[in-house]
């Protein structure tokens, strides 16, 4: 493993990359460009973090995530290799591979005038050769700027050839995934895991309307996601459960006012009650649902902010205490409608995924709810578009990202 201080004495760029102890005290460099900032993983190559600048995260990241050597993150932009999903014949092998678990070197780094890369490697070892039996190289170069490209490059160090599945399971960051519409797959033919890995033909855009698991064969094609979410309805539903998790635990109120004030508030009603649940905070009054609902009246503001039929809604918004700062950062910093670009090169594989509301909750490193607010869009070869790679070639696949608020023009 490499230290801190080698890894920052050897490969840091001043004031664009560093690298520092993340979360489980797992090794990330920091990427930061006019442009956009990137958080990278040596754990499993792992991008857990990718926004341009003006924007919110590209990246979905579950608050659920394990931060273990030896366990894969959740969220992000895992790197599969070598199968896809489970393995064919071996129910003990991990899931999608070992390169997402496994420590990566770091080989070099660079700045050009608007971009920063991070290279790293990993080879085959002892601990890969258990479940894959051929000496490989894999080489990912993670460049940041305007557009996030990541570009892995398989070697094969063998005497005979072998073939491989791979891909760059990539969870973007949406609204609400039930809104989205998917373009790019109209007539390519696609395995359903959902149901018993059927082929079937796509039809015009994707919308996601249920547990959706599909991958997309031989398909080059660039893949455009619009999350056009009404951003009312959107704040509307935080604004809910911002005011519900502050009932939940006054304790978190001083750390949300440090981040929000009622003038981020967009609904009328949800800013009244706002101020009245800080002046009751502040006067070191029990905050209930009782007390709330009085104190409302005794100002006049019941029948304003919705009746208690309304505070009833406000407390079924399915709060958590526990995310009652990042609700009110997401108040702070709203989404914007906009449209998510995957183009790619290398690739004949699509997958497209988000697990729905059972999938969700059967996940331990998942959270019950978060599974409106992610997308799977993955550049792959996999199942019929596997890679087999003679003696000392490689292979390149490519995946650039690029996200564009639509209310400033795409």
């Amino acid at each position: 493993m490499q230290l801190l201080t080698d890894l920052n004495s050897r490969f840091a760029i001043p004031g664009a990359l560093r690298f520092e102890s993340g979360a489980g005290n797992l090794t990330r460099a920091l990427i930061t460009t006019p442009d956009a900032e990137a958080h990278v993983y040596l754990h499993g190559a792992h991008v857990t973090h990718y926004q341009p600048t003006g924007q919110s995260p590209v990246l979905f990241m579950s608050r659920e995530s394990h931060f273990a050597p030896d366990k894969p993150i959740r969220g992000g932009i895992p790197v599969i290799f070598p199968w896809f999903g489970p393995r064919t014949g071996d129910v003990a092998a991990p899931a999608h591979g070992f390169a997402r678990t496994m420590e990566w070197s770091v080989v070099e780094t660079n700045r050009s005038e608007s971009a920063v890369s991070l290279t790293l490697s990993l080879s085959a070892s002892d601990a890969t050769r258990r479940w894959f039996p051929h000496d490989f190289e894999l080489r990912y170069t993670v460049t940041v700027g305007r557009t996030l490209e990541l570009s892995l490059e398989v070697r094969n160090r063998a005497a005979t050839e072998f073939a491989f599945e791979e891909a760059l399971h990539t969870y973007l960051a949406v609204s609400d995934v039930r809104q989205v519409r998917i373009d790019g797959l109209d007539g390519r033919t696609f395995i359903d895991k959902t149901a018993a890995l059927a082929r079937t033909r796509q039809s015009g855009p994707i919308r996601i309307e249920r547990e959706t698991d599909r991958v997309y064969l031989d398909t080059p094609d660039e893949v455009t996601v619009d999350d056009a979410s009404s951003p009312d309805a959107v704040t509307n539903d935080i604004e809910m459960r911002l005011l519900a998790s502050m009932m939940l635990d006054r304790q978190s109120i001083d750390d949300i006012l440090s981040i929000v004030d009622s003038t981020r508030f967009g609904d009328p009603r949800h800013r009244a009650v706002f101020e009245v649940l800080i002046d009751l905070h502040q006067m070191n009054r029990p905050i209930d649902a009782v007390i709330l609902r009085d104190e409302l009246a005794r100002r006049n503001l019941l029948d304003f902010v919705g009746g208690t039929l309304h505070l009833a809604e406000i407390l079924n918004a399915v709060p958590s205490a526990e995310r009652a700062v990042e609700y009110a950062r997401s108040l702070r910093d709203p989404h914007s409608p906009r449209r998510i670009t995957v183009s790619k090169t290398g690739s004949r594989t699509t997958v497209v995924w988000n697990p729905w509301i059972d999938k969700a909750k059967a996940m331990p490193d998942f959270g019950d709810d978060e599974w409106p607010n992610m997308l799977c869009i993955e550049t792959a070869n996999a199942a019929d578009d596997a890679v087999t790679l003679a003696p000392g070639k490689s292979h390149v696949m490519i995946a650039r990202i690029n996200a564009q608020n639509t209310s400033e023009g795409a």
